[in-house]
């Protein structure tokens, strides 16, 4: 026989399993604590909880980030290349000034 849970049963189990993919995320992404700032005050620290807790739901929903590779950086540029006279230019601002 099936169990009938209530409304508030199944709110508690949602906020359960937010608060525990939050946690994996604060853990994952590696996000301090506030308290790890001492000496702030409580306005501040209040302010460095919700950041926190906005960057650890964005880990929690899309993932953690990383950084590009230097190397790669500038494939993104790459499309200015097509612009006549973008070589010049590069050139001449490379160039020291007389």
């Amino acid at each position: 026989m099936m169990r009938v849970t209530s409304s508030d049963e199944r709110r508690a189990e949602s906020w359960t399993a937010i608060r525990t993919a939050l946690q994996a995320a604060i853990q994952a992404a590696g996000i301090p604590s506030p308290d790890i700032w001492a000496g702030i005050s409580t306005d501040e620290r209040a302010y460095r909880k919700r950041v926190l807790d906005d960057i650890a739901r964005r880990v929690a929903e899309e993932g953690v980030h990383t950084a590009v590779p230097g190397d790669d950086r500038g494939r993104q540029f790459m499309p200015f290349a097509a612009l006549k006279g973008y070589d010049d230019i590069v050139r001449d601002s490379q160039e020291p000034m007389r």
